[in-house]
């Protein structure tokens, strides 16, 4: 296999795997929620920062 045959492989596994991380995104976040306790401070406040843009009233993403 050449070298541009590996790397499009690997792009297209990457895609694959994004796509299956979208579908599965509530599952992964109810296995989060219940073990935040576990999590490192570190990545708390990179999650917390990405939720500054989400609206917990009304359930929906702020337009940038």
């Amino acid at each position: 296999m050449s070298a541009y045959e590996e790397v499009r492989k690997l792009l297209d596994d990457t895609r694959a795997l994004e796509n299956a991380i979208e579908l599965n995104a509530n599952a992964l976040a109810d296995l989060l929620e219940r073990n935040l306790r576990h999590v490192s401070g570190y990545r708390l406040a990179r999650l917390k920062v990405k939720l500054r843009g989400f609206n917990s009233n009304t359930r929906t993403w702020k337009t940038p």
